[in-house]
């Protein structure tokens, strides 16, 4: 289990090695302050979460508000290991995520204590 806390930044610490330290030029600023923001509105964005039957239905959310990050990982590992998966990301262009990217995520959520 982890906390609210570690998963953002265990992700923060993952998109800025990963990703963000891989731009150039403005978009490098605009990367930057999109995650800045996007973390930011988390806690909210979470709380919603809470309540969504689906997530309730998964049990991926405790009643202290703990996420299963371990039950995350393992199936989101078996996801990637079909093959790696693209996407665009307005502003910054595609990107690709794969397997050791799912290993990298859970890493840092798992090396960081809130």
């Amino acid at each position: 289990m982890a906390t609210l806390a570690q998963v953002k930044m265990g992700a923060a610490a993952y998109i800025e090695q990963e990703i963000i330290a891989k731009i150039d030029g403005w978009q490098k600023w605009v990367a930057g302050a999109a995650v800045s923001m996007a973390l930011n509105r988390a806690d909210g964005i979470f709380d919603i979460l809470k309540q969504n039957p689906a997530i309730k239905l998964l049990g991926v959310i405790d009643d202290s508000g703990n996420i299963d990050i371990e039950a995350l990982y393992t199936e989101f590992k078996r996801q990637a290991q079909r093959g790696p998966i693209s996407f665009d990301v307005p502003m910054i262009g595609k990107l690709t995520l794969n397997e050791s990217d799912v290993d990298k995520i859970y890493a840092n959520i798992k090396g960081v204590s809130a």
